[in-house]
């Protein structure tokens, strides 16, 4: 009997053994998968915080340099455009960065990626996160102003992501800094693959998405044009 006794607390201690181990097992597999979803929900958090980061920094920038420019050419930019031939795109993006009117933080390049033959040169600055612009000045016609009205211009190579979230920025952020003179946004343009939209009303909002995956002069990135009234 003693023998018979010892065998089943032998199983049973054995039974509760295999118990506790398989519920270890399960607390540990429990424990992982919470412990995933925070991290996980952390980097989600932190994702969307640096790409917050990213776009305010841009628009900052973008601020800067148009502010800056304006003030820089002032009422010598119908002399400077006319002394570069005229035309809708004159590319000053090399005299402004010289000047001081672009962050130094900003690489001044000679760029290949677009092929808009009426920019004059090739000049580009590229930002520390990558994104590429352009700064010129031009003639355009808007409804409502002179057609030898000169126009100062930002340009924008960007993924389509951060393009969208650009124009709904800078249309919002550059028209209150500068709602008590200086520069003031007058266009946006788009590039939808196949054509281009204006919109002339702002802060133009986040949807429908205005800006396509890629330009239709080559480039691969979409493009985006802010033109300001200096």
């Amino acid at each position: 009997m003693e023998a018979v006794g010892h065998n089943l607390r032998s199983n049973s201690e054995a039974i509760a053994q295999r118990a506790r181990r398989g519920f270890s097992l399960v607390e540990a597999a429990i424990v992982l998968a919470v412990v995933g979803g925070v991290i996980g929900a952390i980097w989600v958090a932190a994702s969307a915080v640096s790409e917050k980061m990213r776009v305010d920094r841009l628009v900052s920038d973008s601020i800067f340099i148009i502010t800056e420019s304006s003030r820089i050419l002032g009422k010598q930019i119908e002399g400077v455009w006319t002394s570069m031939g005229g035309g809708q795109r004159r590319n000053i993006t090399q005299a402004m960065y010289e000047a001081g009117a672009i962050p130094k933080t900003y690489i001044l390049k000679q760029s290949s990626t677009f092929g808009i033959a009426s920019f004059s040169n090739n000049y580009t600055v590229t930002s520390p996160d990558g994104t590429e612009k352009i700064v010129t000045i031009g003639t355009y016609p808007i409804t409502g102003y002179p057609t030898d009205r000169v126009w100062l211009s930002l340009w924008f190579f960007a993924d389509q992501k951060l393009c969208n979230q650009l124009v709904s920025a800078i249309s919002s952020r550059f028209r209150v800094q500068n709602a008590g003179g200086g520069a003031s946004l007058v266009l946006i343009q788009t590039n939808n693959g196949t054509g281009v939209t204006d919109y002339r009303t702002f802060p133009v909002p986040p949807n429908p998405q205005p800006c396509a995956a890629g330009d239709r002069t080559g480039v691969t990135k979409a493009g985006v044009w802010f033109v300001f009234n200096p």
